[in-house]
């Protein structure tokens, strides 16, 4: 199979049955093509590993586990350093108000204490819980991400549970049928949701795939590897120099965090070619389209010569040199860049920006409808024509970041800004959720690692079992994203505003 490369049997034997006996036995049994699959596929059997699940306490030894443990242990010393000098500011302020005590300065808290006031948790408590809109910030944004997101994690549901999935040449069948589409399509959806955030939450999701990776290895009934996509001893510093995605996907440390390095050479590669239109405008005008055109023409190029089709075979082939490969995914950015120059250049005018007449904004939506339509069941066309296919998934893209760019830009208009889409887009839920959604997308495959691989038996997949575990798992990352925002993510983004990117 494409998909396995290791078939895992799971024997019932009496504890005084030690691990070298039932190798032996096993390796005989296999040598003697007693095994029914050898009868039936005439294969060749090997065993490869025997693995007795038993859970070690030395396991906290770990490097893993230690970590984790001091990272925590630092932040919330922290937390209560921030609590005591909030407390020890307190008392001086009432003191000084009753003259009392001394007159504080203005600059009431020094460069250290200002430091450890960013993990004061009832602050970053009060801006977790916060729906209120920024100044600068497209609400509508709020809703696509979030959804995008949760659609990119029922996806993982799937992906990164096949390891302890017993039919799952199933799950290949069912998302062939048209119904479950949508299912197979958040890959193509995938890019409106990425956003550039900071490196602690990742590094703490690293550390967590190493616990999480230990654990399995000696307790899962499971065969875990180096292959596996939570295995981060050798590769994790690819992750912390943003060039994971030249790896191949089976190397990769948190294998679906290949997108944070797209999006750090993407942010590089268009910051240089703004610096160069802000110098010399033209030039950078022309270098931008050059580039959009040249880098959709290698998208092209790649799809076509490796024969890329909507078949789950293909699609699963072509992993490693197609989806995760910055050439390949940097179209839609393309498209969502320069609708982000347009909107810059067009907020402020004295038209108010873009402006559609009521039948304009008709055509838009009925448009927007059918390209939404066109994209989350275009794959279920598996004989369509590779070149056809080909430019779909390279010009195709660049097109569909200007329309998703385009859709955004729309929703901003006054005229535009409480129609049906932007509302339920930038409603409270959404602007809540939309916080947690870099964390989710993260840490949620850690948790459907854990999930399936800490049952004891292979699980059998159903439409209503996949359905359950998805809201489970989604349950868990919310509340596991809700811990790292207001832990990491929030005291970490002030410390960046206060002393990095302060403005001056």
């Amino acid at each position: 199979s494409i998909f396995k490369h290791t078939i895992h049997v799971g024997l019932c034997v009496p504890k005084s049955c030690s691990e070298y006996s039932i190798v032996n036995y096993t390796s005989q049994y296999f040598q003697r093509n007693e095994f029914l699959l050898q009868h039936e596929i005439d294969i060749k059997m090997t065993l490869v590993e025997s693995k007795i699940p038993a859970f070690n306490w030395s396991f906290f030894l770990n490097t893993g586990v230690v970590i984790i443990l001091l990272a925590f242990l630092v932040i919330l010393t922290l937390i209560a350093f921030a609590e005591i000098i909030l407390r020890i500011h307190k008392r001086y302020r009432d003191q000084s108000q009753s003259g009392e005590g001394k007159k504080l300065p203005d600059d009431e808290f020094t460069t250290i204490e200002k430091a450890i006031l960013c993990f004061d948790i009832r602050a970053n408590l009060n801006l977790a819980l916060s729906v209120e809109e920024s100044k600068n910030f497209m609400p509508v944004i709020a809703g696509m991400r979030t959804i995008v997101c949760l659609w990119v994690t029922l996806f993982h549901v799937y992906y990164y549970s096949l390891f302890t999935i017993k039919n799952f040449p199933l799950v290949f069948a069912k998302l062939e049928n048209f119904i479950l589409q949508p299912v197979l399509q958040s890959v193509f959806y995938v890019d409106v949701f990425f956003v550039i955030r900071l490196m602690p939450v990742l590094f703490i999701v690293m550390v967590m795939s190493e616990v999480v990776f230990g654990l399995l290895d000696v307790y899962s009934p499971f065969r875990m590897d180096q292959f596996s996509g939570i295995y981060c001893r050798d590769t994790w510093w690819y992750n912390i120099f943003f060039i994971n995605n030249f790896l191949d996907l089976k190397y990769m440390c948190n294998s679906w965090a290949w997108y944070l390095g797209c999006e750090m050479q993407y942010f590089t590669l268009f910051l240089l070619m703004l610096f160069i239109h802000t110098k010399y405008e033209k030039a950078g005008k022309i270098i931008f389209c050059l580039a959009a055109v040249i880098f959709a023409g290698i998208g092209f190029y790649c799809n076509l010569s490796l024969e890329y089709s909507f078949e789950i075979d293909r699609i699963y082939k072509t992993l490693e040199h197609l989806y995760v490969k910055p050439w390949v995914r940097i179209n839609p950015y393309f498209g969502g860049a320069f609708m982000g120059w347009l909107h810059y250049k067009t907020k402020n005018n004295s038209n108010g920006g873009i402006k559609l007449s009521s039948i304009g904004r008709k055509i838009f939506w009925l448009c927007g409808l059918i390209i939404y339509l066109t994209t989350i069941y275009i794959s279920y066309f598996k004989s369509a024509p590779n070149w056809l296919v080909s430019l779909i998934m390279s010009f195709g893209k660049l097109c569909f970041g200007l329309y998703t760019g385009s859709v955004i830009l729309v929703c901003q208009q006054p005229t535009h800004a409480n129609n049906l889409f932007a509302r339920v887009m930038g409603s409270k839920i959404f602007l809540f959720l939309n916080k947690f959604c870099f964390s989710i997308y993260l840490v949620a495959p850690v948790i459907i690692y854990a999930a399936f691989g800490f049952r004891t038996e292979s699980t059998l997949f159903s439409e209503m079992g996949s359905g359950i575990d998805f809201i489970a798992i989604i349950a868990l990352s919310v509340g596991v994203a809700f811990v790292l925002v207001i832990l990491v993510e929030i005291p970490f983004q002030k410390l960046s505003s206060r002393f990095i990117m302060k403005k001056r």
